[in-house]
């Protein structure tokens, strides 16, 4: 399990908060840098995505680059589900006003 906070739908800035295993770190490190996957995807429509089998036809046709790279680190399902600032109501504090 891992979490990202992304600042836009492209995910051109975005950071890793946490990832629990090697499962987590791998799935997010081929989504970076394939610009494919899950999370993308999630964020993109703004609704939960869940691929149960990543060798399922419909989702290797959705990514297949991230599908097969995925399998191949031992990767068999993968599942995001975005959290909007208006759901989570994040709670943001600076060091100094803004200007």
């Amino acid at each position: 399990m891992g979490l990202t906070l992304a600042a836009d739908v492209a995910m051109a800035r975005r950071i890793s908060l946490c990832g629990d295993g090697p499962l987590a770190d791998g799935g997010e490190k081929l989504q970076r840098n394939l610009g494919e996957g899950p999370c993308v995807q999630a964020l993109q429509q703004r609704a939960p995505v869940l691929a149960e089998d990543l060798s399922d036809v419909h989702t290797v046709r959705q990514w297949p680059l991230f599908a097969l790279e995925a399998r191949a680190c031992g990767i068999q399902a993968a599942f995001a589900l975005p959290a909007r600032p208006a759901e989570c109501r994040p709670r943001l504090h600076r060091a100094v006003p803004l200007p």
